[in-house]
């Protein structure tokens, strides 16, 4: 069973989207669509904090194969709190603030697209179903921004 993967600051552009170009400088890296092709969703959190939803997401990323879900969907979390990672609270463009934890940002091919915020993302044994029905639901986008 392996575990999802964890992110650094490095997988991030200025801007906030995800960049698999960590060898430039954070302004001018690129977002890789096919690696994150589909949607990706990142969980920030801070430890002891979550161990809960972290449990979900390897859930999900141990099962995904075998979820029907209508466009590929990807899972990885991101301790904030680990040396130089705190940087993602203060990225100049990005159009998210990561204000409490847990705290899920979502892509769309390396863009970003929404967050569950703390204060509505589903209780542990609900979450695995709710965000597989929402990266359902984002099938273009156009309508990314207006889901949640």
């Amino acid at each position: 069973m392996s575990k999802v993967p964890q992110l650094y600051f490095t997988n991030f552009t200025s801007s906030g989207n995800l960049s698999s170009d960590v060898n430039k400088s954070i302004n001018d890296r690129t977002v890789d669509p096919i690696k994150y092709e589909g949607i990706t969703f990142v969980m920030f959190y801070s430890t002891p904090c979550c161990l809960q939803e972290i449990n979900v997401f390897n859930e999900i990323h141990n099962n995904i194969n075998t979820m029907n879900t209508l466009v590929p969907m990807h899972f990885y979390i991101y301790q904030v709190n680990k040396g130089t990672n705190s940087a993602i609270n203060s990225l100049p463009n990005a159009p998210y603030r990561i204000m409490g934890y847990p705290y899920i940002v979502t892509f769309y091919n390396g863009t970003f697209c929404s967050v569950y915020k703390p204060d509505d993302i589903p209780e542990p044994h609900l979450l695995a179903n709710d965000i597989i029905n929402y990266g359902n639901k984002i099938t273009t986008k156009s309508i990314c921004n207006m889901m949640k």
